[in-house]
């Protein structure tokens, strides 16, 4: 019994043995090592958090990079138009028509900057325009409940401040009230089916009372978008459907040919969706400084859409709530959120606050340059005359040197935050693997030895379990000899 206790010992040892090597992992249970797992699932949290800010650094250092290779190319335009800016300037060996096809130059270069500017993109943003990063934080969540603010707005780049929207009209939920008259909630419905929104209802005209159909109505209001109700009418009562959401987007399509709610066939809603307008006053950056737009925003535009979200033809969204709808808490102008433009952040950590915000530089033609000459910026400059053409100069200087400091900022970000990070991130990801891997993983090495150790003892055992049991048969030969 003794070698018998040995053997199954040291086999269950050699099961572990071949459970770890063939999995690669110590820790294949909870009850291997409750702490150790413990310790090897948090690590892996860490891992996969640290992995992915390392992927969100890496990608903020593309984007600064494609940023980056924008600006490159709009400073050799600058370099260009300075060229042709010099020749103008040139202003005793220059013709008229020389002069204009220089101008005629300049501007053509001018659209060029420009389209760089609103073309250059990672993913869906917009570089190097100044809209890069349009934050939209609402202020009243009473009434609105979603704001989008993309990168234009009434054609002109939004900028920091209020947003406010005035309701023009109101959306509606399209309802019909049926006109069949039941005695009370407890009243039986007769037999019959009806189709509401393409889904069928029966009645077995026995057990199924006015509010069973309520209910039933309700419950499949997922699939149909309709919600029921008993209304008054009269001394009675009657069944009234209608669209759970707002707008013209959602009907309310009743078939009852056997009249169980309704005496009409195809009843038609009496109140049919509408969906809600208002305007919105957005604050924006002109070539003449900040000022603000106001636009139209309508609800429901598309098949699926909520008369409630508001959107614009740019696709600019404003989202009300059924309070905001009902405008009790929404007076004419009110103030529903602030934009913050201009910063793009990056989640350059596992752990919540471990981000990087940068402001994307605006290198649009109307922003570069300003301030040397009074009412004057790159995209203003005229040198058809000596005195436009030597002002050109100043301007396109300035401009080269605005474009100069963004790339040195951009490679300052690159260079001081985001190439350390991802160093940074890099070791603590290969330590952490490696703290993980010390835990969980097997020592090949060491299993392999008591594996071979364990198979030795364990051929022994058996050796001396097959010796054990002869011990009793020499008895019995020393019996029989007696």
């Amino acid at each position: 019994m003794a070698a018998l206790m040995n053997v199954s010992n040291v086999t269950d040892s050699l099961d572990t043995n071949i459970q770890r090597l063939s999995s690669g992992l110590k820790i294949n249970s909870a009850g291997d090592d409750p702490s150790g797992l413990v310790r090897s699932q948090q690590f892996g949290f860490q891992i996969s958090g640290v992995g992915q800010a390392l992927s969100n650094t890496q990608d903020a250092a593309n984007l600064s990079k494609t940023a980056d290779s924008g600006l490159s190319q709009i400073q050799s335009i600058l370099q260009q138009i300075r060229s042709i800016a010099v020749s103008a300037a040139n202003y005793a060996s220059s013709t008229p028509i020389q002069l204009a096809a220089n101008q005629s130059q300049i501007n053509s270069a001018l659209q060029s900057i420009d389209s760089i500017a609103n073309n250059t993109e990672w993913g869906n943003v917009q570089l190097l325009n100044g809209t890069a990063g349009v934050k939209a934080n609402i202020s009243d969540p009473n009434d609105v409940v979603g704001m989008f603010v993309g990168s234009t707005i009434g054609g002109m780049a939004p900028a920091n401040g209020t947003v406010t929207l005035s309701l023009t009209s109101a959306a509606t939920q399209s309802t019909l009230t049926t006109n069949q008259a039941f005695t009370g909630l407890n009243a039986i419905v007769p037999a019959g089916s009806f189709s509401l929104n393409g889904m069928s209802f029966a009645a077995d005209g026995v057990a199924q009372t006015v509010q069973d159909v309520i209910n039933e109505v309700n419950q499949a209001s997922y699939s149909t978008g309709v919600v029921a109700s008993a209304v008054p009418n009269g001394a009675n009562v009657s069944i009234q459907l209608q669209a759970a959401n707002y707008g013209s987007s959602s009907q309310v399509n009743l078939y009852d040919s056997g009249h169980l709610l309704d005496t009409t066939t195809n009843p038609a809603p009496t109140v049919v969706g509408k969906d809600a307008t208002a305007t919105v006053t957005v604050p924006v950056q002109t070539p003449t400084g900040p000022s603000t737009t106001t636009v139209n925003f309508t609800g429901g535009l598309g098949p699926t859409k909520s008369g409630l979200e508001l959107m614009d033809s740019t696709g600019n969204i404003v989202t009300l709530s059924a309070n905001g709808n009902n405008g009790a808490t929404l007076p004419a102008g009110a103030g529903i959120g602030q934009l913050a433009t201009g910063m793009i952040h990056f989640q350059t950590g596992q752990d919540a606050g471990q981000a990087i915000s940068y402001a994307m530089p605006d290198a649009q033609s109307n922003q570069l340059g300003a301030g040397v000459i009074a009412n004057q910026n790159l995209s203003n400059i005229d040198v058809t005359t000596q005195q436009g053409a030597g002002q050109a100069i100043s301007i396109i200087q300035a401009a080269l040197d605005q474009v100069s400091t963004m790339r040195g900022n951009l490679g300052s970000f690159q260079s001081g935050l985001l190439t350390p990070n991802i160093s940074v991130l890099t070791t603590a990801n290969q330590n952490l693997a490696a703290s993980q891997s010390s835990i969980k993983d097997t020592d090949v090495a060491a299993e392999m030895t008591s594996y071979t150790e364990n198979q030795i003892i364990q051929q022994s055992g058996i050796a001396m379990l097959a010796q054990a049991n002869l011990d009793p048969q020499k008895i019995l030969q020393l019996l029989q000899k007696n």
